[in-house]
C-alpha cells in the first residue's frame, strides 16, 4: 500500500505543477471604479448609466479586455447623499488597485467625489455632470464625458427663439442645486442675447412646489411665449402638472434632466422641448445608437430607460480607448490620452477634446408630443 500511495502523491504534485504555475500568471484585472447614485433623487439617471458602464465592461471582457488583462468595474451606491458618496470616494482613494474613477450626473455629487480622488492623484471622469465649472474646481484630475451646461443652454435658447419663435420667456429654478442655477443663468445670458425678453423669474427650493411663484407669476401678468424650468429629474414630472394645471399651456424648456419625463407623465408630457445627450430610440437614424439598444436589451431584457444609459457605456469605453493609447493605466498618461481623442465614435456623439477637458460634442433636441419621444426638427 505504502509505494501505492507513495506513487499516487507523486503523480498529484506532478499534474498539479502546471496548473499551479497558470494560476500564478493569471493576469489581474483592471479596476476600475464606478460611484453612481442607485437610489434616491438621482437614481433615475444614475441606475441606467451604470447598466451601460457595465454593458461596456462586458464587452470589453468579451473581446479580450484591455493590455491582455480582464476588466473589473467596481460599482459603489452614492445613495444620493453627498456625505456618502464623499466616503466611498475616499475608499477608493486608498485603493491600490484603483487609477480611474467614473460615475455620477450631478455637480454637486461629482464635487462630493472628485476632490478625495485628485488628492490621491487619481483620474475621474463624469459620465453625466455637465457643469463647466467643474474641470477649474478640480483640476487636472477630473474630465468630462458629456456636454456642458453652457453648450446645452445656448442651443436650446438658440432652438427657442429661431425655430419655435418664442420672443418671452419665464424661468423657474430650483435654487438648491448647482445645475439647475447654472443651466437657468446660462439660458437667461443666451436667450436674452439673441433678442429674447425675460418676463419672469422665480425660484424655489428643491423639492417644494412652486403654486406660490406661479400665483406670483399670474398676479404679475407676466405672459410669456415659454417657460423655462430648471429642476431635477424626480421633481420635474411634478412640477410640469403643477404648470399645466394652473393654466399655462405654453411650451415648456428644459435640460439633460427631462430625459425620464415621458415615462412619468405619460400623455401629459406634452408641448415639452428639451436638451439630450442623444435620441436614445430605435426610430433614431443613427445605427450606432440601435445597435447600443438591441445590446443593452440582449444583456438586460430591458430596453434603456433615457439616454444616460449610453453615457455610461460611452465613458467606459472612451477609458479603455485611452488606456489602449497610453498602453497603461497611469492617471496622467491616461489623462493626455483622452485630452488628445478627436472624433471618437461613441453612441452619444462623437468625442472631440482638442486639450480641453470638456468635450466638444453634438446637442440633441427631443420633444415630446402625447407623451412620446421625437428628434425636434432643426
Amino acid at each position: 500500500m505504502r509505494p501505492l500511495l507513495s506513487a499516487l502523491l507523486l503523480l498529484i504534485s506532478i499534474v498539479s505543477a502546471p496548473f499551479t504555475a497558470l494560476a500564478d500568471t493569471t493576469p489581474e484585472p483592471i479596476v476600475i471604479g464606478a460611484i453612481y447614485n442607485l437610489s434616491g433623487d438621482q437614481a433615475p439617471l444614475d441606475v441606467a448609466s451604470a447598466q451601460g458602464a457595465q454593458l461596456a465592461v462586458h464587452e470589453l471582457n468579451k473581446s479580450g479586455g484591455l493590455l491582455d488583462r480582464p476588466v473589473q468595474l467596481k460599482l459603489v451606491d452614492g445613495k444620493s447623499k453627498p456625505a456618502v458618496i464623499q466616503q466611498e470616494a475616499k475608499q477608493f482613494a486608498h485603493d491600490k488597485n484603483i487609477n480611474i474613477v467614473l460615475g455620477l450626473s450631478d455637480t454637486n455629487m461629482v464635487l462630493a467625489a472628485a476632490p478625495a480622488l485628485a488628492q490621491a492623484h487619481k483620474l475621474f471622469i463624469t459620465s453625466g455632470a455637465t457643469s463647466p465649472n467643474l474641470p477649474e474646481q478640480v483640476p487636472n484630475y477630473l474630465i468630462l464625458a458629456c456636454y456642458s451646461d453652457n453648450m446645452q443652454a445656448s442651443t436650446l435658447a438658440n432652438y427657442a427663439f429661431n425655430k419655435l419663435a418664442v420672443k418671452k420667456a419665464v424661468i423657474l429654478a430650483d435654487e438648491d442645486m448647482s445645475y439647475t442655477i447654472l443651466l437657468a443663468q446660462y439660458f437667461q445670458q443666451a436667450y436674452t442675447s439673441l433678442g429674447g425678453q425675460i418676463v419672469g423669474i422665480r425660484t424655489f427650493k428643491h423639492k417644494a412646489n412652486i403654486t406660490h411663484q406661479l400665483a406670483q407669476l399670474k398676479a404679475a401678468k407676466a405672459t410669456p411665449d415659454v417657460i423655462f424650468l430648471a429642476a431635477g429629474p424626480s421633481e420635474a414630472p411634478a412640477l410640469i402638472k403643477q404648470i399645466r394645471q394652473a393654466g399655462y399651456q405654453q411650451p415648456i424648456l428644459g435640460g439633460d434632466s427631462f430625459d425620464a419625463l415621458a415615462k412619468n407623465l405619460g400623455k401629459q408630457a406634452n408641448n415639452i422641448y428639451f436638451t439630450n445627450h442623444v435620441f436614445m430610440s430605435i426610430y433614431n437614424p443613427n445605427s450606432r445608437v440601435r445597435q447600443f439598444i438591441h445590446k443593452y436589451h440582449a444583456l438586460y431584457h430591458q430596453t434603456p430607460a433615457n439616454s444616460f444609459a449610453a453615457l455610461g457605456y460611452d465613458t467606459v469605453k472612451l477609458i479603455a480607448s485611452a488606456i489602449k493609447t497610453a498602453q497603461s493605466t497611469d492617471p496622467a498618461k491616461v489623462r493626455q490620452a483622452l485630452l488628445s481623442t478627436n472624433n471618437w465614435p461613441g453612441v452619444t456623439s462623437k468625442f472631440s477634446y482638442n486639450n480641453n477637458p470638456i468635450p466638444n460634442k453634438t446637442v440633441t433636441i427631443i420633444k415630446l408630443h402625447n407623451g412620446r419621444e421625437m428628434l425636434a426638427h432643426n
